[in-house]
Protein backbone atom coordinates (compact mmCIF):
# COMPACT_ATOMS: atom_id res chain seq x y z
CA UNK A 1 0.00 0.00 0.00
CA UNK A 2 1.45 3.32 -1.03
CA UNK A 3 2.52 5.47 1.91
CA UNK A 4 2.26 2.58 4.40
CA UNK A 5 5.15 0.90 6.10
CA UNK A 6 5.41 -2.32 8.03
CA UNK A 7 8.29 -2.65 10.46
CA UNK A 8 9.25 -6.02 11.85
CA UNK A 9 11.85 -6.40 14.57
CA UNK A 10 14.22 -9.33 14.74
CA UNK A 11 14.42 -11.26 18.00
CA UNK A 12 17.26 -9.11 19.39
CA UNK A 13 15.32 -5.93 18.57
CA UNK A 14 12.18 -7.27 20.26
CA UNK A 15 14.14 -8.17 23.39
CA UNK A 16 15.71 -4.69 23.52
CA UNK A 17 12.37 -2.98 22.88
CA UNK A 18 10.69 -5.03 25.62
CA UNK A 19 13.36 -4.14 28.21
CA UNK A 20 12.82 -0.50 27.28
CA UNK A 21 9.03 -0.87 27.69
CA UNK A 22 9.54 -2.41 31.13
CA UNK A 23 11.87 0.42 32.15
CA UNK A 24 9.43 3.11 30.97
CA UNK A 25 6.27 1.52 32.41
CA UNK A 26 4.64 3.77 34.99
CA UNK A 27 1.56 1.61 35.66
CA UNK A 28 1.85 -0.12 39.02
CA UNK A 29 0.15 -3.17 40.43
CA UNK A 30 -2.42 -2.56 43.17
CA UNK A 31 -0.97 -1.38 46.48
CA UNK A 32 0.81 -4.19 48.31
CA UNK A 33 1.08 -6.40 45.20
CA UNK A 34 4.35 -7.45 43.63
CA UNK A 35 5.47 -9.27 40.52
CA UNK A 36 8.08 -11.86 41.54
CA UNK A 37 10.45 -13.54 39.13
CA UNK A 38 12.14 -16.67 40.42
CA UNK A 39 14.68 -18.41 38.21
CA UNK A 40 17.28 -21.14 38.24
CA UNK A 41 19.04 -21.01 34.88
CA UNK A 42 21.73 -23.72 34.67
CA UNK A 43 25.44 -22.99 34.56
CA UNK A 44 25.67 -24.02 30.89
CA UNK A 45 23.47 -20.99 30.10
CA UNK A 46 25.44 -18.65 32.36
CA UNK A 47 25.65 -15.79 29.86
CA UNK A 48 21.86 -15.76 29.38
CA UNK A 49 21.33 -15.93 33.14
CA UNK A 50 23.78 -13.12 33.88
CA UNK A 51 22.34 -10.95 31.12
CA UNK A 52 18.79 -11.59 32.38
CA UNK A 53 19.82 -10.65 35.91
CA UNK A 54 21.54 -7.47 34.66
CA UNK A 55 18.51 -6.43 32.62
CA UNK A 56 16.16 -7.01 35.54
CA UNK A 57 18.31 -4.64 37.61
CA UNK A 58 18.43 -2.02 34.84
CA UNK A 59 14.65 -2.28 34.37
CA UNK A 60 13.90 -1.38 37.97
CA UNK A 61 13.45 -4.81 39.51
CA UNK A 62 14.74 -5.25 43.05
CA UNK A 63 16.67 -8.28 44.23
CA UNK A 64 15.10 -10.30 47.05
CA UNK A 65 17.62 -13.15 46.82
CA UNK A 66 20.19 -14.02 44.16
CA UNK A 67 17.62 -15.44 41.73
CA UNK A 68 14.45 -13.90 43.17
CA UNK A 69 13.52 -10.43 41.92
CA UNK A 70 10.43 -8.27 42.29
CA UNK A 71 8.79 -5.11 41.02
CA UNK A 72 5.54 -3.31 41.65
CA UNK A 73 5.23 -2.44 37.95
CA UNK A 74 2.43 -4.03 35.94
CA UNK A 75 4.72 -5.72 33.40
CA UNK A 76 3.68 -9.37 33.60
CA UNK A 77 2.78 -9.73 29.91
CA UNK A 78 5.97 -8.06 28.70
CA UNK A 79 8.21 -10.09 31.01
CA UNK A 80 6.46 -13.30 29.90
CA UNK A 81 7.27 -12.41 26.29
CA UNK A 82 10.90 -11.72 27.27
CA UNK A 83 11.21 -15.09 28.93
CA UNK A 84 9.75 -16.78 25.84
CA UNK A 85 12.08 -14.86 23.48
CA UNK A 86 15.12 -15.68 25.63
CA UNK A 87 14.07 -19.37 25.71
CA UNK A 88 14.40 -19.65 29.48
CA UNK A 89 10.75 -20.40 30.34
CA UNK A 90 11.52 -23.86 31.74
CA UNK A 91 13.73 -22.27 34.41
CA UNK A 92 11.58 -19.25 35.35
CA UNK A 93 8.50 -18.84 37.54
CA UNK A 94 6.45 -15.66 37.72
CA UNK A 95 4.19 -14.95 40.67
CA UNK A 96 1.97 -11.92 41.20
CA UNK A 97 0.87 -11.62 44.80
CA UNK A 98 0.78 -9.64 47.97
CA UNK A 99 3.82 -9.41 50.17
Amino acid sequence: IEGSYHVSLMKCGKVTANWDKILRTKECLPKGCWLYIIFDVPEVSRSVRDSFRQQLRRSGFHIVQRSVWRTNKNVELIICEQIRLLKIARWVTIIVGRS
